[in-house]
């Protein structure tokens, strides 16, 4: 997993996640300090048939601790790379925007 993040302010703590399907638990990739200029994170995982869905579907998820109202987080790109056995496989990241927790 790839992702490369900005933020509007120096600083910034962004932390990347994927979801588990075998166990329906959301798994910490790691964590990045952000800053104005682009970031990039790359981690794997092993076992990757456990964070893909039966319909090939991936959930990947960013998260911060800043409050969103003191900033914005952009995110200029996320690449999914599956590699297994003798070869590669091709999964479809689920971007919808999450809305803030009030």
């Amino acid at each position: 997993v790839r992702t490369i993040v900005k933020s509007s302010v120096s600083s910034t703590a962004v932390g990347v996640e994927i979801y588990d399907w075998t166990s329906a638990v959301w798994t910490q990739l790691g964590s990045s300090s952000v800053s104005t200029s682009e970031v990039t994170h790359t981690s794997s995982v092993s076992s990757p048939a456990r964070y893909i869905d039966a319909a090939g579907d991936v959930r990947l998820r960013l998260d911060s601790s800043r409050s969103l109202s003191t900033y914005s987080l952009s995110i200029e790109q996320v690449q999914i790379t599956v590699t297994y056995g003798w070869g590669h496989g091709d999964a479809r990241a689920d971007l919808t925007p999450l809305r803030a927790a009030p």
